[in-house]
């Protein structure tokens, strides 16, 4: 099978190891769930929602992939670098706002800038989405993320230079039959502490998984050692066909084509583990291992 050579990007390395990017899929997942049920009670309809996308790109690759116009709630960590985003795309907005203010949420909505009113209820909306964030980080550790306003253009909120790497999670929702598509974007200068000590603590669990393996094996070791085996002491096998064996009786001679300075066959279980010369110890018979 042959596999197409990928484009490799030296302005944006993958920074995201497989350790990293499954922590962060479970916080997505967590975060999906929640946009749901915050969806569905503000919206007074059946909302569904699941990751449709986690990874790493530039911010400047994220700007250029989003909806214009969208509306933006910038995001903040604070005592940390950097921030966020968390994106709608203006039409789906105005069709949330729609029904927010008791219209049907479907149709055609119309692509204006916000009024006042509208304003305040899509900061609560954003607002409500963007709490959802800390819930949904604790799997993996506390990222206190907070909503500091609601921009319609990513001029007036810059949170990194084009060429700085940023994680974006992408959320489908499904509402009124049709999917709607949401961003979260977070600098990686943000989540790098998070992120660092999800590394550290990998590490001393994988360190704790190998010292119990390592006893592991001691005790499994030790415990075989002490197993009590039957060991059986013989000579060459001898073949017969079974008329000679039915043919037997008391004082026939059988050859064992055993030569008397050939070692006898020590085994257990089936299985040979050494050679033996016969003699005594004692009164006893007994044999010698040799090599």
């Amino acid at each position: 099978m042959s596999v197409e050579p990928a484009a490799y990007d030296f302005r944006s390395p993958d920074r995201l190891s497989r350790q990293r990017e499954q922590a962060l899929q479970v916080v997505a997942e967590t975060y999906a769930r929640r946009v749901s049920t915050v969806l569905s009670t503000g919206l007074r309809t059946i909302v569904t929602a699941r990751v449709a996308g986690l990874g790493q790109r530039t911010y400047g690759e994220y700007l250029d992939a989003l909806a214009r116009p969208s509306v933006l709630g910038a995001l903040s960590v604070e005592g940390l670098p950097g921030g966020g985003h968390l994106q709608l795309a203006l039409g789906d907005a105005m069709g949330f706002l729609d029904r927010l203010l008791g219209g049907a949420g479907t149709g055609e909505q119309p692509e204006r800038p916000l009024t006042e009113i509208e304003v305040a209820l899509a900061e609560q909306l954003v607002g409500q989405l963007a709490a959802e964030l800390p819930f949904a980080f604790t799997v993996i550790g506390d990222l206190p993320v907070a909503q500091t306003g609601l921009e319609t253009t990513t001029r007036f909120h810059q949170i990194a230079r084009a060429t700085d790497p940023v994680v974006t999670i992408d959320v489908e929702v499904t509402v009124f039959e049709r999917a709607v598509p949401l961003s979260v974007c977070l600098t990686l200068s943000t989540l790098t502490p998070l992120l660092t000590t999800l590394d550290r603590v990998a590490e001393d669990e994988d360190a704790a998984a190998g010292e119990r393996a390592a006893h592991t094996r001691r005790v499994v070791t030790d415990r075989l050692g002490q197993v009590e085996v039957d060991v059986r002491v013989a000579f060459r096998e001898v073949t017969l066909t079974s008329g000679e064996v039915f043919a037997l009786t008391a004082g026939d001679l059988v050859p064992l084509r055993h030569r008397v300075h050939d070692p006898l066959l020590v085994s257990t279980g089936g299985v040979r583990v050494a050679r033996a010369t016969p003699g005594s110890h004692g009164r006893r018979l007994a044999v010698q291992i040799v090599p």
